[in-house]
């Protein structure tokens, strides 16, 4: 399995930054994708603008975490 850790401070409300990182509906911030289909409430695709899909399964969302 694949694990990604970035660390960014943003000058944001973190509840607003958590809502925008985490939307599948709006992913305009995201320049490298160009679709995101919702397959059902844990599981969705990305799709890249060069092609290529990642499916995603989410195991927690937990928006408290580590703040």
């Amino acid at each position: 399995m694949a694990v990604s850790s970035i660390t960014e401070i943003i000058d944001a409300d973190i509840q607003e930054v958590w809502n925008v990182v985490t939307s599948l509906d709006n992913f305009s911030w995201r320049s490298d994708l160009s679709d995101i289909k919702t397959i059902n409430e844990k599981t969705f695709v990305e799709y890249t603008k060069d092609g290529y899909s990642t499916t995603f399964t989410i195991t927690n969302k937990d928006s408290k975490a580590n703040i």
